[in-house]
């Protein structure tokens, strides 16, 4: 668990031990090991009320989800109760967050409804390749790997990429949707942006008014 960030109070507190009882268990010792094996063994990572530092992780996966379905960090901040500069630093996080951050952050991402409505944050999200919340089946542990987008419907920013610079390619609408706002943000206009990405001017147009409604 260690290399997965924990610390020995962290297992510890998660295994129901002692952290002189962790360092007994890593000292080899077999009788010490037999006694505490079980109880070390069964933690898994995931955050435990008994824990007053959790992993960061699922608080990481859950604000950066947030983001990709169109959520702001201004927005969330409100929603969870901090200030946007600390709940920044949770969201890039590698390490632990208090015990009761976890909570906030889980029951605001558990509360929120699927659309948060700002197609910029969602755009700005795949550029990071911040991952869509559904793309989990485990958001709390620490070695589950998301899906890809072919499986879980999202659109994958290999091909999004390649639309954004002019290469044929398979694309499907939401992977066309998203090249059209990744090129309106680097300044690119509307029919420029259409054209690149493949789409109606229609759609485009549709777009476009959307993109002015959330920037309004």
């Amino acid at each position: 668990m260690e290399s997965v960030g924990m610390s020995i109070a962290m297992i510890a507190r998660a295994a129901g031990i002692t952290d002189t009882q962790i360092s007994l268990y890593k000292s080899g010792q077999p009788s010490t090991r037999r006694g505490y094996a079980a109880a070390v063994l069964a933690v898994d990572g995931r955050p435990s009320k008994h824990q007053a530092y959790v992993l960061a992780v699922g608080s990481v996966r859950r604000l950066q989800g947030l983001a990709r379905i169109g959520y702001t960090l201004e927005q969330i901040a409100t929603e969870v109760g901090m200030s946007w500069s600390s709940l920044s630093r949770v969201r890039c996080s590698t390490g632990a967050v208090l015990w009761e951050t976890h909570v906030a952050v889980r029951d605001v991402f558990n509360r929120l409804g699927i659309d948060g409505g700002s197609e910029i944050a969602r755009q700005r999200a795949i550029r990071k390749g911040w991952v869509h919340p559904f793309e989990w089946t485990d958001i709390d542990d620490p070695f589950e790997v998301p899906s890809a987008p072919e499986e879980s419907g999202l659109p994958d920013p290999v091909v999004v990429e390649r639309l954004m610079a002019g290469q044929p390619t398979n694309a499907t609408r939401e992977e066309r949707k998203a090249a059209f706002f990744m090129l309106r943000e680097s300044g690119m206009s509307v029919n420029a942006a259409a054209d690149m990405a493949h789409i109606s001017p229609r759609t485009a147009e549709r777009y476009s008014n959307l993109e002015k409604g959330v920037a309004a």
